[in-house]
């Protein structure tokens, strides 16, 4: 369906591209990243590594990954399933706000009332959700969950 190629979960690209990929697509952004990268990998600074569309504290996640630390000990209830679908796994759901939005059917819930149900116990009701939903429609559910994620923000890229 909609599912790209990704390498290897052994390799450190896509464990890098979950922290680093936040932001405006195309080719601006990996030279940026890319620049990042190398800074880091030669020893620099994640505080000083050149500008990204990155989170400083994921500069220092990113680091940490290419220093060989393993990203489940830096993944939280968002990252961690993204994480587990860029590596290929389509059993688990990404929840952020726009699946929460999407499961409430209120495109502008705000982002605190969001994160209560992506960090909260509510969480297990949006991923039993679906869940449901996938196999009502016999497909994966990172690939339902994907393509609602487009419908919802109205971007169909």
């Amino acid at each position: 369906m909609f599912r790209r190629s990704v390498t290897s979960p052994s390799n450190r690209q896509p464990q890098l591209w979950l922290y680093a990929a936040p932001g405006p697509a195309g080719q601006c952004q990996v030279m940026h990243t890319a620049a990042m990268v190398r800074h880091l990998q030669s020893g620099g600074d994640p505080e000083t590594a050149p500008p990204a569309s990155v989170f400083v504290s994921n500069r220092a996640k990113a680091a940490a990954i290419l220093s060989g630390v393993s990203p489940q000990t830096l993944l939280g209830p968002k990252t961690g399933p993204f994480f587990r679908n860029i590596c290929g796994d389509w059993s688990v759901v990404t929840v952020d706000i726009w699946a929460v939005r999407a499961a409430l059917g209120d495109k502008n819930l705000p982002e605190e009332e969001g994160e209560r149900w992506i960090r909260g116990r509510r969480r297990s009701m949006i991923e039993a959700a679906y869940h449901l939903a996938a196999e009502n429609c016999g497909t994966d559910v990172a690939s339902l969950q994907a393509v609602v994620w487009c419908l919802i923000r109205g971007n169909s890229d």
